[in-house]
């Protein structure tokens, strides 16, 4: 809910006209994409950072580039970790959660 209530307002001030005094338009378009990340939206962020990546009319600075390879370090994680989880560990969890309803109606 607070991630999307931000996501309105730093898109909201990438839209105006004016340059913000307090942020960057690249670091407005950063922290939407840190925003959609936030709310789980992985494939949205994950876009968002390549496309501030691969902008070559905007000038990153060493730290924001930095930071947006982190954040799309951490989602990549994420989704590998995710099908990890699901190809090695489904036989599991299906043979658990029949094990656990079985024994609820007995």
């Amino acid at each position: 809910m607070g991630s999307n209530y931000s996501l309105q307002h730093f898109t909201a001030a990438l839209n105006d006209s004016r340059e913000s005094t307090f942020l960057t338009k690249v670091e407005l378009r950063f922290n939407i994409a840190h925003c959609y990340d936030i709310a789980g939206d992985l494939d949205r962020a994950a876009i968002e950072y390549r496309t501030i990546l691969t902008d070559h009319s905007v000038q990153l600075t060493s730290s924001l580039q930095a930071q947006i390879l982190r954040q799309l370090g951490n989602v990549s994680f994420v989704f590998v970790f995710f099908f990890f989880f699901l190809f090695f560990f489904s036989p599991f969890i299906h043979t658990f959660l029949s094990t656990f309803f079985l024994l609820l109606v007995i």
